[in-house]
């Protein structure tokens, strides 16, 4: 925006330049002709004039100027608006460890997020229930705070992936700012899991699981530590 500005601004000079060097050569050629010889009070008038001319190239070049601030000003101060309160709904498959698909909501936005609803295309099925077991997912959500995630137990691995069941959703969500004036977000975005079709997920490990298995290394080594440390008898 500033190299623009600078731009704009030597085209100005430079235009204002040519057309005064255009009229001060039109009028000493005028005066010449017709002999007249205050040349200087031609100059002066000439010169006079390119300088209103000027002045009004100048001033309409500040007036954009100052415009085009203002508007990067303004465009700045509502990014940085939205960064600081705008909520950003997700909604994500997450296979766990025990044979385990689980369904969860995430704000992932620095604002809370009002009067929240989904629709899935086709509609959300379980083996064991359907979207009208998901309260969250069916009636929606009145309230979620940035960075809060819900999560629900959506079926066992094993059976959903053995199901003839739709495997790939698409999602449409709709939900609100906890902003007054702000208008309703509306979205839509893929929901997959047919990735794992024919994958063995009874290996599958997750943080948790990782953790526990730490866990048992770490009390197997206490184990043996003091064993090696009894005396022998």
């Amino acid at each position: 925006m500033g190299n623009s500005r600078i731009k704009f601004m030597g085209k100005v000079i430079g235009l204002a330049i040519l057309i005064t060097g255009f009229i001060v050569a039109w009028g000493i050629v005028i005066a010449n002709q017709y002999g007249i010889a205050d040349t200087p009070v031609i100059l002066l008038s000439a010169i006079n004039a390119i300088a209103i001319v000027a002045l009004s190239f100048f001033t309409y070049s500040y007036m954009k100027a100052t415009e085009a601030m203002a508007t990067e000003m303004k465009t700045t101060r509502e990014m940085d608006f939205e960064f600081e309160h705008k909520p950003k709904i997700l909604v994500d498959f997450r296979i766990s460890y025990l044979d385990a698909i689980y369904v969860e909501v995430t704000n992932e936005g620095n604002g809370a997020a009002r009067n929240i609803s989904f629709r899935f295309e086709p509609e959300l099925k379980s083996t064991r229930r359907g979207l009208e077991d998901f309260p969250a997912l069916h009636r929606g959500i009145g309230y979620l705070a940035p960075k809060k995630k819900l999560t629900f137990f959506f079926d066992s691995s094993v059976d959903f992936l053995k199901s003839d069941l739709a495997r790939d959703f698409t999602v449409f969500s709709q939900y609100e700012w906890d902003v007054e004036g702000k208008p309703k977000i509306e979205e839509e975005y893929p929901l997959h899991l047919s990735p794992y079709s024919k994958t063995d997920l009874s290996s599958y490990k997750d943080e948790r699981t990782l953790i526990d298995e730490v866990e048992k290394i770490r009390k197997t080594l206490e184990k043996i530590q003091e064993t090696n440390l009894k005396p022998e008898v």
